[in-house]
């Protein structure tokens, strides 16, 4: 490929830059540019993705308290009955 005196310009200019002229112009072009659809579409499964973990642990606890208050109900309700049965024996039934 045959270069033209302005690409060898070019080349020259962009080694002679300092670090500090380097760094404004990596900042003129990145605040110019738009941003790149595949990172907005990750960002949004991103949020999406969050969310629904939350919306898991949410439920995962209120299922734990509501299994513990039925289990509570049904271990209150075989007390009662064992006491039932020890009255009814104690009694002579």
């Amino acid at each position: 490929m045959v270069r033209n005196r302005e690409e060898e310009e070019y080349d020259e200019e962009i080694n002679n830059l300092t670090p500090r002229e380097v760094e404004a112009a990596s900042a003129s072009v990145k605040s110019k540019g738009r941003t790149d659809p595949f990172l907005v579409v990750c960002k949004c499964f991103r949020v999406i993705t969050s969310s629904t973990a939350i919306l898991c642990i949410a439920v995962n606890v209120l299922s734990a308290i509501r299994s513990f208050k039925e289990r509570s109900d049904e271990l209150e309700r075989r007390r009662e009955e064992l006491e039932a049965v020890l009255i009814a024996e104690r009694d002579g039934a």
